[in-house]
Order: C-alpha cells, then structure tokens, then sequence
C-alpha cells in the first residue's frame, strides 16, 4: 500500500521493556510455541533440532506490489517476467484481477488488503468510496472478481493510524475515523470491527473459509491502538510492519561495530524482531503481538511490510550492496523469530528520484534492472525449492563454535536456521547478523542523507555434526551475487566455515535415504 516515507517513522521515546519469557511463550513458528532465539540452535539439548522444510521457507517469502499504479501498468509484461523468475509465490496488493489470471497461472498467490477507499468492505453496514451500488462486499467480490483460488490471504485495513482520514465508518457518517479513543468513530474499534466482521463472512462461507485472515497493521502508533485479545479470535495471523530501517531505541546503547549507539542507530534486519543477549528487545512483538494473544497462546505473526530504500541521496538510504545482504538475512531473520511470512517492500521502484525513499524500496530499479537483492533472494530461492507433499522434516544434533575476530567480540551474532528438503539433504543456513550500515558517522553525527557501509569481518565457525552426516557442500555469494558451490571437507564429524555478513548455505547429506526424515543424532 502508499505510505508515507518510512524514515519519519524514528520515534525517540522510551520503548516498554518486554521479557524474553514472554517474547518466547507467544511467538512460535507457525502456532504457538517458542522462537528459535539461539545463535546456537544445534547445541539443544536432547535430539537436537527440528528443521523446518526448504520449501516452507521459499513459501514464506512475499513481496508487495502495485500491479494497478501506472509506474507498473506500463511494464506490465517485463515485471510479470521478473516476477515469475524470482520464484516468489506470494504478492500483496489491491484488487489486480489481470495480472492475478497470468499470475495465478504459475501458481502465485496475492494477499489481497481490503481497502474501502477501494469500495471493499464486509458488508453494507460500512462506507465505502464507491459509487452507489458499487461497493465490493468481500465474499462476493471474492468469488466473482479474478481467478478462483487467487487470494490466500486477506488482510485489514492497513495502518489505520496513518490513514483513518481517509476513511468513513457508516455510509451516513459525517466525519472521518477519529483517534479519539473516546470518539464513537474511534479507528482503534472500526479496526476491530472490521475484522470480526470479515472473519464472520469468510469463515462462514464454505468456498472462502480456508483463506487466511490477517489482522490490521499499525503504522507508527505504540503500543497498539487494539487491547491486549481484542483480535485473537478473529485472526488465522496477527499483521506487523517491523522495518529494519526504524532502528531501535534501547535503554542501554553501547558502541559496537563502528556505531556509537549500536541499536539506536543500526539496521540490520533482526533489530525490531530479535532477542539476543546484548540488549537488543522484540520490540515489534511487544507492540503488536497482544492484540492477537488470549495471554497463553498467540496467533502467528506475518510482516506484510518490511525492507530497505535505496536512494542514494535520501534520508536512511542504504546502497544496493548493503540490501543485497540485507534481504536474504531478512527472511531468514524472520522465519528464525517465528514469522510465518514476511513481504518485501516492493517489488519495483516507483520512481528514479534519488532523494525520495519512496520511489526507491523496490528489488527492481524503475528502468527495470534487476538490484543486486533481486539476484541474491531469487538464487537462494532457486537453491532452496523444493515443492510436493507435505512431509515432517528430521532433527539434526549439531553445534557451533564462533570465534571472535578482533573487536567483533559478540559471536552469538552469528545466527543459523536448518532446513531439509524431502530427499533428506540438510541445508543450514548461517549468517553474520550485524549491522552493514549506519545512519550516523563513526563519531555519533547523525547523516543527512544516505547511511554509510560498513563492512564487518567473518568470524571463524566450525561445525560439530553427527557421524551420520557424509558429505557438506558450501553455497556463498559471488561477487555477482549468485549462490556459488564448493566442496566442504568433513574432519573428526567437524567442519569449518567463515560466517560472513551475508547468507551462506551448507548442503548437510546423511548417509542414506532411509535417514531422509529421520531424527539424525550424534
């Protein structure tokens, strides 16, 4: 959807203090259960860890579109090519029925947000800016608008704190929503309303009930305007916008990889998402999270917006090397912290102006040249997929040891996620998750414009793995960023590895087909 430029989201106040006990009771992956918060995920105890499925990561990967804005219409063919080949299954926009039948066509899904500027609403009971008689009650322009089966998701009306002026509550309203919480036109209750009644017509309705519903996002406002259980029964999924690029406020900054205030002024992707040991706080979930929480169990979250700009001479601009590395950590960062799906903002720049972030958060330049992001993120989904039936991937017990490289003392910052695909081959993913840019100098000025590059060092990692583990093949980034393979030699059941500031892929193969889905111990 069109935001305002993200930049301004900064906010300086103190953010509420959010136990780990509690980030880890109400976030699990895919249901309620505990974020994966270890940097050492293999050290667990016991048999070790669960991998998730190769292909469930690809699936968790999103970007958000405007298939209607004229910037895409007229590139409509070149930016469908684009985003066939990027291999990324899901898209979030308006209603795009054209572009939904080719689309849809290879398999690709839209979350589709309901917007009654659009005319889409619940029922007749709300206003829409559509024509009399135009309105799109949901469930019929469901079933009779685009391909059937073309949205799997639907989410709420988005950042109603940003844009509750555009809207009315009832066709006879005078005024728009207010942000009164007093006010019986308060956007906080049209919020909620909203969505109990969109669940209560999609759920209700045999051809519509297995689709998703996503709950409203909030822009800047925190904590959420929406109480803590308010939307716990109305939602498949709670909705977010964790934006690296806000940074973070904690109560306790330190310097740290060229940063005077590392978190305050950092941007890596888990800075809003993460727990680690050095302070940093689920800050997002803490905000967000309640609302889609009964206090014991939580729905899943999904950030329907995140990602970087890269104007060059804008405000928090971050160069295309910096997003290139950025990306892929993301959805790993992500998926690791619980969230189910996560959609980049966007797919293609809006524009070519250097000095508007807006027109710059796109994989895809506005001359439709592929960024260095869009190469990284569609070779590590081209590495990763692996579609057919579900399967219950094994356990792998293995552990990590980071060694420190100079200054860069926090090895805990080296984070991996597991996957396995159905033939039984590991793929661990393992990264370097720090900042690669700053938005002030190496003295604490804060910068005008573009944030600077930082380009930290690899710390050294060696791999403890079960003897049951025979061959490792080593996937990195070339300088071109495509996934490049080389051999890895297995010494006394270890190997070791350089944990760059970019994603890099280790192909684990176990010694025979019949450990595939196996639980694989040492």
């Amino acid at each position: 959807m069109k935001i305002p430029n993200r930049d301004s989201r900064l906010t300086s106040s103190l953010f509420l203090e959010f136990s780990l006990a509690a980030v880890i009771a109400t976030a699990g992956l895919g249901g309620v259960g505990p974020i994966l918060t270890s940097t050492t995920q293999g050290g667990s105890a016991g048999l070790g860890v669960r991998a998730t499925s190769a292909d469930a990561f690809v699936d968790s990967i999103g970007v958000d579109t405007h298939w209607s804005f004229p910037t895409y219409s007229a590139h409509l063919s070149e930016l469908e090519s684009l985003f066939l080949n990027s291999g990324v299954r899901h898209f979030r926009d308006g209603a795009v029925p054209a572009v939904m039948k080719e689309l849809v066509s290879h398999g690709i899904r839209e979350t589709l947000v309901i917007d009654p500027a659009h005319g889409m609403v619940p029922n007749d009971s709300y206003w829409s800016a559509a024509a009399p008689g135009a309105s799109h009650i949901i469930a019929e322009y469901l079933k009779n608008y685009g391909p059937v089966g073309s949205v799997d998701a639907l989410e709420m009306p988005n950042e109603l704190d940003l844009f509750h002026r555009l809207y009315k509550w009832h066709p006879s309203d005078a005024s728009t929503l207010s942000t009164d919480p007093s006010d019986d036109n308060y956007y906080g209750a049209y919020g909620q309303a909203v969505t109990r009644d969109c669940w209560r017509a999609i759920k209700s309705d045999q051809a519509l009930k297995s689709i998703k519903i996503i709950g409203p996002t909030v822009g800047i406002q925190e904590p959420s305007p929406y109480p803590p259980g308010s939307l716990y029964k109305y939602v498949d999924w709670g909705g977010f916008h964790p934006y690296p690029g806000r940074a973070n406020t904690w109560t306790r900054p330190s310097p740290y990889d060229t940063i005077p205030k590392y978190y305050w002024n950092s941007s890596q992707p888990s800075v809003n998402v993460g727990i680690d040991s050095y302070g940093g706080s689920a800050l997002m979930f803490t905000w967000y999270q309640p609302a889609f929480s009964d206090g014991e169990n939580a729905k899943p979250m999904v950030a329907t917006e995140t990602g970087y700009q890269t104007g060059l001479k804008s405000k928090g601009g971050i160069s295309s090397t910096a997003q290139a590395k950025y990306v892929p950590r993301l959805f790993a960062e992500y998926l690791r912290n619980g969230i189910v799906r996560a959609f980049l903002y966007e797919f293609y720049d809006e524009g070519a102006s250097p000095e508007n972030p807006e027109q710059n958060f796109g994989l895809i330049y506005n001359d439709l040249t592929p960024k260095p992001a869009y190469t990284a993120l569609t070779s590590l989904i081209k590495l990763l997929v692996d579609p057919g039936p579900a399967f219950a991937p094994g356990r792998l017990k293995y552990s990590l040891t980071v060694r420190p490289n100079g200054y860069y003392t926090r090895t805990g910052y080296v984070h991996d996620l597991l996957l396995q695909k159905r033939n039984g081959d590991f793929y661990l993913l393992l990264w370097h998750e720090i900042s690669d840019t700053s938005n002030t100098d190496i003295y604490g000025n804060e910068l005008p414009s573009t944030q600077r590059d930082i380009t930290p060092p690899p710390l050294e990692t060696t791999i403890t793995l079960p003897k049951e583990i025979v061959s490792a093949e080593l996937y990195y980034y070339d300088q071109n960023w495509h996934l490049h393979p080389e051999p890895l030699s297995i010494a006394d059941d270890q190997i070791t590895v350089m944990a760059t500031d970019s994603v890099s892929v280790i192909r684990l193969s176990p010694s025979g087909p019949a450990l595939g889905v196996a639980d694989v111990h040492r």
